[in-house]
Formats: C-alpha cells, structure tokens, sequence
C-alpha cells in the first residue's frame, strides 16, 4: 500500500504483478481519472516505459467502487520491474538523473506532438489562476504572501501557450511514481 493520494495494492494474479488504484473522490472526478489513465495508455502504446493500465471486463478505463458513504474510482494497473528509489541508495548518480530527465523528455515531446484525448470530455483541466476568497487570507502576512502567488501567477500567464511551449505533461514525476532498474534503462 501506497503513503500518497491514492491507496495503492499490489497483488498477483496469474504470476503476473498488478496494482489496484483507489482513490477517493466524488463520482464527478471519474472523467478526470479517464482521461489520466488514458494518457498513460497512449504513452505504453508508444515505447515508454510505464506501467499498462488496464481495461475492465466492461471495456472501460475506471470502475466506481462505493462503500457506505464514500466512492472510490478503482483502476488497474500491470506491474513491471524495478525497485523504489529509497531501496537502492546507490542507485542515485548522475546517469539516473539524465535517464529521469529524458525519459520526462520524451514523454512530453510525444505527447505534444501525437496525442489526442479520446473525446472532449477526457481533456484534463488546464492550468489557471488560484481563487483565493477566504477574507482573512488578505490581511497582514498572508496578503503579502497572497501578492507574491499573484505576481507569479501573472509571470506564468504571460508565458506563450503554443503547442511548443505548451501542454499536457506529467508534473508528479517524482521518485515514488517511477521504479528503478540497474541495467541501464530505468524508468
């Protein structure tokens, strides 16, 4: 199980390794999840590295689980090799970083220049400005802190929005959503 947003399960079915992915969220995130899981199936039909997710007997992407009060939209995963970065110290040199580094690289470059959502309702949300209305988040040391969110948030809106510069990415590629692998691929 998994410290993160999710619950994550891995079990083994067959010889084979999954993870089971719940995450708790109102019915209304569904699409959200499809159209997540759909891009990192675009991604493992196209030469990377990911684990495949997988399609329920019914064809679809997610399931919606619900236990009492609360839902949960289920998707399953294939597991692949590798280990977590923290059980190999050793691991983190230079050629990791430049293999994390382009393995991201990759991911975008094809993404930008292949991938098309599988119809307008699985287009992930996209960026925009914070509202803040919480009143007393505008008063003493969090105005100035509120101010300098806002400054940034201008300095990010003035960036150009071109296909080039501009896109679907994966901006939580950190070290708990990547295995690592000794031999020279990893990722």
């Amino acid at each position: 199980m998994s410290n993160s947003t999710n619950e994550v399960y891995k079990y083994i079915n067959n010889n084979q390794m999954y993870y089971l992915r719940l995450s708790e969220k109102s019915i209304e995130y569904e699409m959200s999840i499809q159209a997540e899981v759909h891009w990192v199936r675009f991604l493992a039909m196209n030469g990377i590295r990911v684990s495949l997710p997988l399609l329920t007997v019914e064809g679809s992407l997610t399931a919606v689980c619900r236990d009492h009060e609360k839902c949960y939209i289920a998707t399953v995963f294939e597991g692949v090799s590798g280990k977590f970065f923290d059980s190999d110290p050793q691991a983190w040199d230079s050629p990791l970083f430049k293999r994390w580094g382009a393995t991201m690289g990759q991911m975008h470059k094809l993404t930008s220049s292949l991938y098309e959502p599988m119809d307008s309702q699985h287009t992930r949300v996209k960026w925009s400005t914070l509202d803040i209305d919480n009143p007393h988040l505008h008063k003493g040391n969090y105005a100035v802190l509120v101010n300098k969110l806002r400054a940034i948030e201008q300095e990010l809106m003035s960036l150009p929005t071109n296909p080039e510069a501009y896109g679907l990415i994966h901006y939580d590629f950190h070290p708990y959503n990547f295995l690592i692998e000794r031999r020279n691929q990893c990722i």
